[in-house]
């Protein structure tokens, strides 16, 4: 494997440990903001 190859595979995988860190911190958030929607419905 040549250097280029190796590099690309390095970023791929950092794109794709980014992307899946991105798709937990999004339903992460959805998850919160659920939750914050239930309180201030229970409160009222």
């Amino acid at each position: 494997m040549n250097l280029r190859q190796d590099r690309k595979a390095e970023s791929d995988k950092t794109f794709g440990m980014v992307k899946t860190k991105e798709k937990l911190e999004s339903s992460e958030a959805r998850r919160q903001r659920r939750k914050r929607n239930f309180l201030r419905f229970a409160e009222s």
